[in-house]
């Protein structure tokens, strides 16, 4: 049988099996994984070779191929939208989507189909337009517990937090175009953790009915109004306020 491109058979069979007739089976000698030992530029090419899910999966079967970039590297729309129906269709449990090297990554637009239902952290880094292909349930993401959005450009925030019944973790860094007001209700006693790093219209974060909520920080420009539970047991709070003038994206790692 042919290995899979990029596989590596580290794992030996079971020596000492028994053949028909009693006679005792040699041990198989390990597979040499001879693609992982060719040079760099050899295998980017293999990849730039494969069609868009082939080079995903490979990338999933070994650490040494999964530590390369991507060969496709310019992604049009059409390329990100065929990358989340293949997610979809895997029901990843971790996504996450960084576009910082995307032509003009602000203009990029990201269209999520239906079917994440086994999604349980979504992390977004330098996005454009996030949309749904669908209308959004209450439980469209019901094992979602953790989203991580930074430098979003454009969210409807409220209706992934609506969708996620379950979530737990709420990070939000440098998304300067969400709603002035979070409103996690929809969470209930789920969510024990909410990060809010300069989003500069954010104005209002209701949690009034976050009863598990551990951990609050809070950093902004300007003077935003938060609601949460005098009963919730917060251990980590931290509160940040700046003069307008102050600008976070300089010197930010």
């Amino acid at each position: 049988m042919a290995l899979p491109l990029g596989a590596s058979c580290s794992k030996k069979r079971r020596a000492g099996g028994v053949a028909e007739g009693g006679r005792a089976e040699a041990a198989p000698e390990m597979v040499e994984d001879r693609i992982s030992a060719l040079p760099e530029d050899l295998r980017l090419r293999i990849l730039a070779l494969l069609p868009l899910n082939s080079a995903i999966r490979t990338g999933a079967l070994s650490s040494p191929w999964y530590r390369f970039p991507s060969p496709h590297r310019y992604l049009s729309d059409k390329d990100i939208h065929r990358c989340l129906d293949y997610a979809a269709a895997c029901c990843v449990e971790d996504l996450h989507i960084d576009m910082d090297d995307h032509f003009m990554w602000t203009c990029s637009s990201l269209s999520f189909p239906s079917g994440f239902s086994r999604l349980v952290r979504l992390s977004l880094l330098r996005v454009g337009s996030v949309s749904f292909g669908y209308s959004l349930s209450p439980d469209a993401f019901p094992a979602l517990e953790v989203i991580h959005l930074r430098a979003a450009h454009s969210v409807n925030l409220n209706h992934l937090i609506w969708a996620s019944p379950r979530l737990r973790t709420l990070d939000l860094r440098y998304c300067q175009s969400l709603d002035n007001a979070i409103n996690i209700k929809a969470a209930r006693g789920h969510l024990w953790s909410i990060t809010v790093a300069e989003c500069g219209r954010v104005r209002h974060i209701y949690a009034g009915t976050a009863s598990g909520l551990i951990s609050l920080r809070l950093s902004s420009a300007l003077l935003p109004t938060y609601d949460i539970l005098s009963t919730a047991p917060l251990e980590d709070l931290y509160i940040c306020l700046r003069g307008r003038n102050y600008n976070p994206l300089v010197g930010a790692p």
